[in-house]
C-alpha cells in the first residue's frame, strides 16, 4: 500500500515526543498526520478491563476557521458513517467500536474547540485530557498553548489504567 504522507509527515506521524510541530508547504499532509497521530496515540494507549480510554482537544484559534477547515479535514479523514456521528453543537466526535481484528475496545473522545486570546485560557483550565492538537499553531495565543500542557496527561486517570502518552501537537 502506498503511504499518503511524505517522509516529513511520515517522521511526525511516528514521532513519540510529549511536544512536536510540523512545518511544511501547502498540500503537504501536516494536518493529516496530525489526525492519524492523534489516532495512533488513542489506538496505543494502555487498556483498562479491555478498553483503551483517551480524550482529545483538537484547538483551532477561531469557530469559522475550526468549522471550515479543521472539522472538514477531520471528518473526511474519519467520517461518522464509519466512527460514529459527530456531535454539531458540542463539537465532539465520540469513538466507542472495536477495531476489526482488534481485542480492545477503543473509547476515544475528540472534542474541537476554537481558542483565540487569553480570555480563552479558561476554557482549557479544567480539563483532562491525554493530549491536544494545534492546527495553526502559529495562529494561537503562546499562553494558551502554554496552559494547555498542563491538562494533557491528565486522562485516563489511573482508575481506568492511566496515560500511555501525553502531549501537544
Amino acid at each position: 500500500m502506498l503511504n499518503p504522507l511524505g517522509p516529513v509527515a511520515s517522521a511526525f506521524y511516528l514521532d513519540n515526543h510529549e511536544v512536536a510541530a510540523i512545518m511544511g508547504p501547502v498540500g503537504s499532509a501536516k494536518s493529516t498526520a496530525a489526525a492519524m497521530r492523534l489516532v495512533r496515540h488513542a489506538y496505543e494507549q494502555r487498556p483498562y478491563n479491555g478498553i483503551r480510554y483517551s480524550r482529545w482537544t483538537i484547538v483551532r484559534n477561531t469557530g469559522p476557521q475550526l468549522i471550515d477547515t479543521t472539522i472538514k479535514t477531520w471528518l473526511k479523514l474519519f467520517p461518522e458513517n464509519v466512527y460514529g456521528k459527530f456531535a454539531a453543537t458540542s463539537k465532539v466526535h465520540h469513538w466507542r467500536f472495536r477495531p476489526q481484528g482488534g481485542k480492545d475496545l477503543i473509547d476515544a473522545e475528540f472534542m474541537f474547540r476554537a481558542l483565540d486570546d487569553e480570555d480563552d485560557i479558561s476554557k482549557v483550565l479544567s480539563l483532562d485530557v491525554t493530549g491536544m492538537w494545534f492546527n495553526e499553531l502559529r495562529e494561537i495565543n503562546p499562553n494558551i498553548f502554554a496552559q494547555a500542557g498542563r491538562r494533557c496527561g491528565r486522562y485516563p486517570g489511573g482508575d481506568l489504567g492511566g496515560c500511555t502518552w501525553r502531549g501537544r501537537i
